[in-house]
């Protein structure tokens, strides 16, 4: 086996977008999805073995924030939020003969638990 005598992870630009509402003074709500597509990993042993794949994600998150009140013009809001993750691996290929292992597919819970402020600019 040996030790990692490289690695490199290529291709890690993603792209998303959300949009926001705020429903009333103390609520607001915002919901997000991210796709980062085909992200390509490899690893070499120093026994010369290398091994490569492909790796995408897709996630989304709906997320609610309450306002606790403005004082001197700093709002504190806390939040929590729930959505998907989605990660697909493609086979793993192994040189030197060693392995080919099968990609897969998982779906997972995403939760967030925020807390921040905000400032009123103008």
């Amino acid at each position: 086996m040996g030790a990692l005598s490289s690695r490199s992870i290529n291709n890690t630009a993603f792209w998303g977008g959300g949009f926001g509402y705020q429903f009333s003074k103390s609520f607001r709500a915002d919901a997000s999805v991210s796709f980062r597509p085909n992200v390509s990993a490899s690893a070499t042993t120093s026994a010369r073995n290398t091994t490569t794949t492909d790796m995408s994600t897709k996630n989304g998150i709906i997320n609610g924030y309450s306002h606790i009140g403005t004082f001197e013009g700093i709002t504190p809001c806390v939040g929590a939020g729930v959505g998907f993750a989605h990660l697909s691996t493609s086979d793993q290929t192994t040189t030197g003969g060693i392995a080919i292992e099968s990609g897969s597919t998982t779906d997972n819970l995403a939760w967030s638990l925020n807390a921040g402020t905000a400032y009123q600019l103008f």
